[in-house]
């Protein structure tokens, strides 16, 4: 029962990072865009930490004892990463993504959160390509973390991407209306979310 909700948790936390960037984009696409992006964001972000949960499963075997210890870690610098993105991030602004190949629609689209507000840009599959796997970089880690833990693959893959489609469509809505503040506070709670796992986690190993 706690292995599912934490991987409920998980799939939050994933949707969180998303809905943030979503925000961002939603200023500059067009309304018949959102399942589009929604689309892509949810294949590529319920694949990635599943993928990342099957490598942490077989390493948990090889670490033994010590992958409580390590997942707990791996899950603590993640959070205290969004802590820190949330931190920096101004009132109205989305911060921009620290993984370089989501960087490639972002050049193209220009400055998002506040300039061109009445130009809307059609998202190039590739760029949304691209921009998904930008973003699930540290989801692969975060499902890593997880992996070590146990967990069903599958289980975290259905849920993230579900939950990442439903955030996706939120944060571009949010977006057009220019309710950008939204996405500090989504960064906030994905890392404090985190935090509360790993602290979970550290208290059954001691």
């Amino acid at each position: 029962m706690i292995l599912h909700l934490q991987m409920v948790i998980a799939a939050l936390v994933i949707s969180m990072d998303t809905f943030a960037v979503a925000l961002a984009l939603g200023t500059r696409t067009q309304k018949g865009d959102r399942q589009r992006i929604a689309v892509a964001f949810a294949l590529l972000g319920g694949a990635t930490p599943a993928a990342g949960l099957l490598v942490g499963q077989v390493m948990s075997g090889w670490i033994g004892t010590a992958a409580g210890w390590l997942s707990a870690g791996i899950l603590i610098l993640l959070a205290l990463w969004l802590l820190e993105q949330a931190r920096e991030s101004q009132p109205g602004r989305v911060p921009p993504p620290a993984q370089p190949l989501s960087s490639t629609l972002r050049e193209e689209l220009g400055p998002l959160p506040n300039e061109g507000r009445g130009i809307r840009f059609r998202p190039p599959v590739t760029g949304l390509v691209l921009m998904s796997l930008g973003l699930s970089l540290d989801n692969v880690l975060l499902g890593f973390g997880f992996g070590l833990r146990g967990g069903g693959a599958l289980l975290l893959g259905v849920l993230a991407g579900l939950f990442i489609f439903a955030s996706t469509h939120l944060g571009l809505h949010l977006g057009r209306l220019g309710r950008l503040r939204f996405g500090r506070w989504a960064l906030a709670g994905a890392g404090v979310l985190l935090l509360v796992v790993a602290v979970g986690i550290l208290i059954g190993e001691v």
